[in-house]
């Protein structure tokens, strides 16, 4: 994808970012940077197991993603949240904004140019990320991502010993 401020583009597709006025319910947490990804892990290992099994996740170069139902989403700041375009959905998009283009006609350039989604293109930074191999948010698949991620091993919990 190559930009001019506002604009992205997949040859020979050219589109600007427009607020939504109505967002959808949210089905993805997406965070974005070493520090947001991590505090977004860490708030993943502490949820609830029947919340958490209920999750999967995509995690890609400085990118962590959550997929699951709105109720069982987690919240860390910094993070934003995506959903399946109503008119495309193998095309995830941020629930804040969408192109001025069709976004079934997005979907079909970017199922052409990186194969059958869904995708979740992503406006600011700039990223495509396929969601097909989202994993269960376990235990081992999120120590797994913090390795892949290089971030640090989750924090120890304080332990109180009796004196």
């Amino acid at each position: 994808m190559s930009t001019t401020e506002g604009e992205a583009s997949i040859a020979p597709l050219r589109w600007s970012w427009l607020p939504t006025p109505e967002a959808p319910p949210p089905q993805a947490v997406v965070a974005h940077g070493d520090s947001t990804v991590h505090a977004l892990l860490t708030r993943l290992q502490a949820l609830p197991d029947a919340q958490r099994e209920r999750l999967s996740i995509v995690a890609a170069a400085g990118w962590l993603i959550v997929l699951g139902a709105s109720a069982d989403l987690p919240w860390v700041d910094g993070v934003r949240y995506g959903a399946p375009s109503a008119v495309a959905p193998s095309l995830w998009l941020p629930t804040h904004r969408h192109p001025d283009l069709p976004q079934d006609l997005i979907a079909q350039a970017l199922a052409q140019a990186m194969g059958a989604g869904p995708l979740l293109l992503w406006p600011k930074p700039e990223a495509v990320m396929p969601l097909a191999g989202a994993q269960p948010a376990t235990d081992a698949v999120l120590a797994s991502a913090r390795q892949q991620l290089r971030l640090p091993p989750r924090p120890a919990l304080p332990v109180e010993t009796a004196g």
